[in-house]
């Protein structure tokens, strides 16, 4: 079956975060496991501070050697990256993954977005390419013609989203319950 650990999307999700938990060690986890007593303050600090050395020494998934000490590396330690945290509350929002995905065709006018998304309405497309443009991954441009022509395109950041989206529409073709056939296929 495609999908099981080990191969494709999942697997490398699953490999990669295997990867990042064998980098923390139990001395970075907030509370303890199931069945396992508080510790000692003094023990406990003494851990995590020899823990964290580690860690920031220890190549991460990618490659990569983190610098003990940097801020970032202490906030995704305890908890999810708060630059991750505000990329999927953006992604996350209804409607902004398939708005971006029509995007990838090129650029769209707003007629074009109402066309190909099924349910979405005027005032939560605009307020979703609003959304985009602010965060720097459309852009809008005014083509000057009679009359006056309006299209969104990717900016280069938009760009860097491709291969997730792709990568996002091959998981639903895979995984999704949707019957029939994809016309984007």
């Amino acid at each position: 079956m495609p999908g099981r650990a080990g191969g494709g999307i999942i697997g490398m999700a699953t490999q990669t975060i295997e990867a990042i938990d064998t980098h923390r060690g139990p001395a970075t986890r907030s509370a303890p496991r199931r069945g396992e007593g508080a510790r000692d303050s003094r023990t406990a600090g003494a851990q995590s501070a020899s823990s964290a050395t580690s860690a920031a020494s220890a190549p991460n998934s990618l490659g990569a050697t983190g610098a003990a000490g940097t801020a970032g590396d202490e906030v995704c330690r305890e908890g999810l990256c708060p630059r991750y945290q505000k990329a999927m509350a953006l992604l996350g929002k209804r409607w902004t993954g398939l708005v971006l995905r029509v995007l990838l065709d090129g650029p769209s006018r707003f007629g074009d977005f109402l066309a190909r998304i099924d349910g979405i309405s005027d005032p939560i497309l605009c307020e979703r390419l609003k959304e985009l443009i602010c965060e720097g991954l459309v852009e809008r441009r005014v083509v000057p013609e009679i009359p006056v022509r309006v299209e969104y395109a990717l900016t280069s950041k938009g760009e860097g989203l491709r291969q997730i989206l792709l990568l996002l529409h091959q998981w639903a073709d895979a995984w999704g319950d949707v019957t029939g056939p994809c016309d984007e296929c």
